[in-house]
């Protein structure tokens, strides 16, 4: 599948810098993220892949819209985003970190379960932590906290956290609006996790293992956000796994 340059949906962010390699990675955020947060993948990865990244409704250039919170209703329409942009000319490669990663495990499954798969920091289905029931600004933030990855400044602002703090509560009600997908991937995954991450131990990470016919699995020093102070060794890692696709 090729996006075509020529059409800019709604999802497609304008600066995305184009390569000459036959691989297109379509990269999903974490719960509260936005296509801006992916940026760095963008570059690390140029030359080796084109990465797209796929601004969620109600996330960074389409805050305007709403957030959704049905997930089942979400996967189809990024499936058919994606199908309708498709071409045979080059390969598609789905990614996704911790909420990205249960997107791109079930759009992938939406469009086949044969495309390559690029888990990272969520547990394998029936693996998961449950979720807080408690969606208060309050528990939220605590939780920010204890999972790492957002920046002190916007911790400590008051102002930017009551802008972001409604769309972690639309993303934490969109992870729970349906049970866990729990279906066999016949295609290649890639599954990366911190080894220190409470939110997905390495056993819960190992357990993709149960749904995939083909996978690998990679351990960093590190916690959910691991890739923050791995992302070099991560990033090697990953080009590794593309060379065999």
């Amino acid at each position: 599948m090729l996006i075509d340059s020529d059409i800019c949906p709604a999802w497609y962010p304008a600066w995305v810098e184009r390569c000459d390699s036959p691989l297109q990675i379509i990269c999903f955020p974490y719960a509260g993220g936005s296509a801006n947060g992916l940026a760095d993948w963008s570059v690390a990865l140029k030359g080796r892949a084109t990465v797209l990244p796929y601004e969620l409704p109600g996330h960074g250039a389409r805050f305007c819209e709403d957030c959704r919170t049905d997930r089942a209703a979400l996967v189809d329409e990024i499936a058919n985003d994606l199908v309708k942009f498709g071409n045979r000319e080059q390969r598609l490669v789905l990614m996704g970190h911790s909420m990205g990663a249960t997107i791109a495990y079930e759009v992938g499954l939406a469009l086949g379960g044969t495309l390559p798969l690029l888990l990272s920091g969520r547990a394998a289905p029936g693996y998961a932590k449950p979720l807080p029931s408690d969606l208060s600004d309050v528990t939220l933030t605590r939780r920010m906290t204890a999972l790492g990855g957002t920046p002190t400044e916007i911790m400590r602002c008051q102002e930017m956290l009551d802008v972001l703090l409604p769309i972690m509560r639309a993303d934490y009600k969109l992870l729970t609006s349906r049970d866990e997908m729990a279906k066999r991937y016949d295609g290649p995954v890639l599954a990366m996790g911190g080894d220190h991450d409470d939110a997905v131990p390495t056993d819960a990470l190992e357990a993709w293992v149960l749904y995939c016919r083909s996978l690998q699995i990679a351990t960093f020093p590190g916690g959910h956000f691991f890739f923050q102070t791995q992302f070099e060794d991560v990033v090697s890692r990953i080009s590794k796994w593309l060379e065999t696709l």
